[in-house]
């Protein structure tokens, strides 16, 4: 299916379980050991954690960022665009999303893994301003990650002023 990614029909958007059969496509098509249902519904229900979803035109899901806040970073744990729809800058927009929620709760980092033989991603993050940290030796039951790392520009300032960070 060809992605109708129209940039002025976009939007980001909190997760809803109606998004899930779309997200599970797209986990499928995008790693080797996706998460499955189960998986996503935990998330959106830890208490830390948030899923945005980036939605195209006629609401279908064209990929989703999950990650979790702590006291020091943003952890990512999951993104991913419908395979069509790479290559658009889709990706970055959400990452882009990732960064600024870390920015609203003036959070110094954004860190993630990745699989050592995931190079497309590696190049992906790379581009974006993230650094190569450490080898994590086994991470992945199958194979070991990289540390990724990545310094959020004025997150001592929280944003702009009179800017809340979301409930």
């Amino acid at each position: 299916m060809p992605c109708d990614a129209a940039d002025s029909a976009l939007k980001i958007v909190d997760f809803q379980e109606a998004h899930l059969p779309e997200i599970l496509a797209i986990e499928r098509a995008s790693f080797p050991r996706p998460w499955n249902a189960r998986a996503f519904l935990a998330e959106a229900r830890h208490p830390t954690a948030r899923i945005r979803v980036l939605l195209g035109p006629r609401g279908r899901v064209l990929g989703y960022a999950v990650f979790r806040r702590y006291d020091q970073a943003v952890h990512l744990l999951n993104l991913a665009v419908a395979p069509a729809c790479r290559r658009q800058g889709l990706g970055r927009r959400l990452l882009e999303e990732v960064v600024q929620q870390a920015r609203r709760a003036r959070l110094p980092w954004v860190v993630l893994e990745v699989r050592v033989s995931n190079r497309a991603a590696q190049r992906f993050y790379e581009a974006f301003g993230f650094r190569r940290i450490q080898r994590l030796p086994g991470y992945y039951d199958d194979e070991d990650g990289w540390l990724y790392l990545y310094e959020v520009p004025a997150a001592h300032r929280g944003g702009e002023a009179g800017e809340r960070e979301p409930a």
